[in-house]
């Protein structure tokens, strides 16, 4: 059951650190697989992102 409370998220980064941002961005790409995987996948799956995120040594 989803809580009807309105979540924004997010973070902060330093904006001269575009390494550490494409880095995330890489990173998000791959995990989600290219925006394949998405809020409905979660919802089906809450472990989908960690299951593929365990999938891969060294992420």
């Amino acid at each position: 059951v989803l809580d009807s409370a309105r979540e924004l998220g997010g973070f902060a980064l330093d904006r001269g650190n575009t390494a550490l941002a494409a880095c995330i961005s890489r990173k998000l790409d791959w995990l989600t697989d290219h925006r394949r995987i998405g809020y409905s996948q979660w919802c089906a799956d809450p472990e989908v992102f960690m299951k593929r995120a365990m999938g891969q040594p060294g992420f």
